[in-house]
């Protein structure tokens, strides 16, 4: 299950920084080779998202896209996102917008771990939901490159 709290009720909420750390390894092929990132804790609230995500060098995340409107907040590191075919590249205080429904993919371009911030906003259907790529068989050639394996965020995924 995605670490998130669920702030939506409680009028103000505070998080210290040692409880941010605890990380989530529950994301699609996060404990897989080549695919290893984490959230962090963060909040889930009646209409977004915040988390902190964590990408080490050399990783990426599987192809996927979201329901779910990002914006994108560089901290620390530079990660490379390719939003259908083009590629920008988040450094820190860097910002990103990426619209619901754009297939996308990251990944660590620099040469230290990357941190980013992650607001995700409301569209059509909360909590938010994302369909990521099935990389279970294999490295699949560009055009086979399918949206499969649908992961609610903020809910159980067991």
């Amino acid at each position: 299950m995605f670490k998130y709290v669920d702030a939506s009720d409680q009028g103000v909420h505070f998080m210290p920084a040692r409880e941010l750390v605890e990380t989530d390894w529950s994301l699609p092929a996060a404990k897989e080779v080549g695919f290893v990132r984490t959230i962090c804790r963060g909040y889930m609230g009646s209409g977004a998202s915040l988390g902190v995500g964590i990408m080490p060098v050399g990783q990426r995340s599987p192809l996927h896209e979201s329901n779910g409107e990002h914006l994108l907040l560089g901290l620390e590191g530079e990660l490379s996102w390719q939003v259908e075919g083009e590629v920008h590249r988040l450094g820190p205080m860097d910002l990103l917008y990426i619209g619901a429904g754009k297939v996308y993919e990251y990944w660590n371009s620099g040469f230290d771990t990357a941190r980013f911030v992650d607001v995700i906003g409301r569209v059509d259907r909360w909590p938010h939901s994302a369909m990521y790529e099935d990389i279970s068989g294999g490295d699949p050639s560009e055009s086979d490159r399918t949206l499969s394996v649908e992961v609610g965020h903020g809910q159980d995924n067991r």
